[in-house]
């Protein structure tokens, strides 16, 4: 039996006793009378002071504490971080919010602590924040005891927080001590950074400068760094310290918001008396991929047509119940690093945990696996640019198959040709009764149907594998399909410059599901500012819940357009190296892969100089991005991933755990220095942070007696093995 606490009279977690102070809704000094910010506090109860206070807006899940100053510039604001050198600048926080809050001040508080990117969005309220007019206040010491502060304003162009201020965020301007400066960035003031077009702080090396990336000069201790000033020292009392007492001092900085949320916003109410049910708090996952004790390796080439995607060896991932099949052009199966390769090509079968299945061994012959698909009976097709499988006649590009056994499924065929070179089926998607295939080919056969010709893209029936009436012309290569959520339309992406002529409908198109012909009246694709030759190519499209597609590709873009493509409604563009090649809707999110190892730049469609952007973030392989608004969540980042060539990911699958799996090329998922547990084959997963709410405390006794309320419970029971109490 767990036992609980002591609660003075007056908290509120129970009726208060005779002669207690008055509750006061809204006031924040108790959980139940949260406000729903520090300045809708100070504006309900002008008197209110400094100090900690609960706050809960309508986007939050519980009430929490937080410092509040109450006096600067009529009060109001909320600390989400403070200290001296040292800072993260991590999306996830640093040091704990109990430590933010009950320690603002002094060289206790020269250790960096901040909020969370997502608690300081519940904090904010979902309001953009390039609109809220107090911008972020940055508190920074100008001398050696701390007495003397400045006034340094941001005014980002941002429509939510982002912690990556080294990364350099642009900024409208700069509010220093009441005088303004247009434009600059969070990186350095003083410099010029991607996409800026104005600086008014530039090459302005004093006080007045900001710089928040490592420097050797401060030991690579990052912070909010001045220009040139004196003062600085190295001791652990200074607020302005300095490595090797140079003149470039990172001063202590406290960073305050002041979102302007009255008490009584739309959607904010005070605690009921019987309390909140129970909230699962959203999940997320890990950053770092599950532990791999299999994987694939090698790479065949053997008469393959050249490519996009040519120095990765996995292409294709299907969750198939408790299974997970991978394909590509590996040669075979590997038991962890050194361990010796077991042939195994193109094809092959691994449990949820990792390990390979030795008893599903489908013969693909001269080929790879590019695709494959679960079908509503539980048999999988699979798409590629093989010459059959197990060698079954008339399975060339196309075959379904047990994913248990492997066998080919007698009853459907399908099979393609290419008059001019090898054929190859990049792409399938299932939907009804029909599978529509995109790739290469010049021929197609079909349940019991004579070869014809064809396009590169064709509808089948998937009963038998019988030819559709879906059937565009594309005189190139198809590199991916997508039925729209309505069953009206067929979105294909690729390497064509047309489709039935059309070159409005070029690189990607929109047709409809019946015969193949361009739906009118489309607006036109938009391709990145700087894409030049034949590189308008896209590789990957999708659709959101609301009908709004998405399409990504060369070069480097991420785009989502209204249902009629007039409108471009938001974009990303990645550098270095990015172009897109999967996009998935997974569980309210897309995740969206591509071969960049750098930078995602939110709200520009310029790739040769993205500017005007929004935000700017770490991306690696893959990235995860709202399904409403395409907004990049920067609180997923596998940043230990590594290939051999830096092909990318290039398929993304998730299970019923909620796992996200990914292949493409992968050899590394984190930097442990411990070969046999950062080894990747080919494909990783990342599962699940815990999201499972305690248990319910139970038989709660109240006593009370003058000196306040007595509370005790059986504690609640969760799988983190603690419990905090409100």
């Amino acid at each position: 039996m767990g036992m609980l606490g002591v609660v003075p009279a007056g908290l509120g977690l129970t009726s208060s006793p005779a002669g207690a102070a008055t509750v006061n809704p809204g006031d924040g000094t108790s959980s139940p009378t949260a406000g729903a910010s520090c300045w809708g506090i100070k504006q309900e109860y002008p008197s209110s002071s400094d100090g900690v206070y609960w706050l809960l807006t309508p986007a939050m899940d519980r009430p929490a504490q937080f410092y509040c100053d109450m006096t600067t510039d009529g009060g109001g604001w909320v600390l989400v971080g403070r200290g001296r050198e040292g800072w993260s600048f991590s999306p996830k926080g640093q040091g704990s919010p109990a430590t933010l809050r009950n320690t603002v001040d002094g060289p206790d508080a020269f250790a960096p602590a901040a909020l969370s990117t997502s608690t300081i969005e519940g904090l904010r309220n979902g309001s953009r924040l390039s609109s809220e007019p107090d911008g972020i206040r940055l508190e920074r010491a100008l001398n050696s005891s701390g007495t003397n502060r400045q006034d340094y304003r941001l005014f980002p162009k941002a429509r939510t927080w982002d912690w990556a201020f080294p990364y350099g965020q642009l900024l409208n301007s700069v509010r220093i001590d009441g005088s303004t400066y247009n434009g600059s960035n969070t990186k350095d003031t003083a410099s010029s950074t991607q996409g800026q077009t104005v600086n008014g702080l530039a090459n302005r090396n004093d006080q007045r400068r900001l710089r928040t990336t490592k420097s050797s000069t401060n030991n690579n201790k990052p912070g909010f760094g001045t220009g040139w000033m004196s003062g600085g020292s190295n001791n652990s009392t200074t607020y302005l310290w300095s490595y090797s007492g140079n003149s470039t001092p990172i001063p202590f900085t406290r960073v305050w918001l002041r979102p302007r949320i009255a008490n009584d916003v739309s959607g904010f109410s005070n605690i009921p008396a019987a309390g909140f049910p129970e909230q699962l708090v959203p999940t997320n996952l890990k950053d770092r991929s599950e532990l791999a004790p299999w994987g694939v390796v090698g790479v065949n080439h053997t008469n393959e047509a050249s490519a996009t995607g040519w120095d990765n060896n996995v292409m294709a991932i299907e969750v198939v119940g408790d299974r997970v099949l991978v394909g590509g052009r590996f040669t075979g199966v590997q038991n962890g690093p050194g361990a010796p390769e077991i042939s195994q090509p193109s094809l092959a079968a691994f449990d949820l945990n990792g390990n390979w299945i030795s008893d599903f061994r489908p013969q693909i012959d001269n080929g790879r696996v590019w695709d494959i698909q679960l079908t509503p009976s539980g048999k999988v097709i699979i798409a590629g640019d093989f010459t059959s499988v197990n060698g079954t006649p008339d399975t060339a590009g196309l075959a379904m198959i047990d994913p248990v056994t492997g066998a080919v499924d007698p009853t459907w065929r399908a099979s393609v040709g290419r008059t001019d070179g090898p054929a190859i089926v990049k792409a399938v998607d299932i939907h009804g009764d029909w599978v529509y295939a995109v790739g290469r080919f010049t021929r197609f056969k079909g349940g019991s149907s004579a070869e014809g010709p064809i396009t590169s893209a064709i509808s089948m029936r998937l009963d038998n594998g019988g030819p559709g009436t879906w059937r565009p012309k594309i005189y190139a290569a198809g590199v991916d399909v997508k039925v729209s959520n309505d069953g009206t339309r067929v979105f294909v992406a690729g390497h064509f410059n047309s489709m039935n002529g059309d070159t409005n409908h070029g690189w990607w198109g929109i047709t409809n599901i019946s015969d193949g012909s361009v739906v009118p009246g489309m607006g036109p694709f938009q391709p990145s500012a700087g894409t030049k030759g034949d590189a308008f190519y896209q590789q990957a499209v999708g659709e959101n819940s609301d009908g709004n597609i998405l399409v990504g590709g060369s070069q480097h873009d991420f785009q989502m357009y209204t249902p009629d493509r007039s409108t471009m409604l938001y974009s990303h563009i990645t550098k270095s190296g990015g172009d897109f090649q999967a996009i998935e809707n997974i569980d309210g999110y897309f995740y969206a892969s591509c071969h960049c190892m750098n930078w995602n730049y939110s709200g520009t469609n310029d790739f040769s100089n993205p500017r005007n952007f929004d935000r700017v973030d770490a991306i690696r392989m893959v990235g995860r991005y709202d399904e409403k608004t395409l907004e990049y969540d920067s609180t997923w980042w596998p940043n230990g991933t590594k290939g051999s060539n830096d092909a990318g990911i290039w398929a993304i699958d998730s299970d019923a755990a909620k796992c996200l799996w990914v292949g493409g090329d992968l050899v590394r998922g984190a930097y442990s220095g411990n070969a046999a547990t950062d080894y990747l084959g080919g494909f990783a997963r990342f599962c699940p942070t815990d999201a499972i709410a305690p248990t319910a405390p139970t038989n709660l006794n109240v006593t009370a007696d003058e000196s306040g309320v007595s509370l005790s419970w059986d504690a609640s029971t969760d799988a983190s093995g603690s419990v905090s109490y409100d």
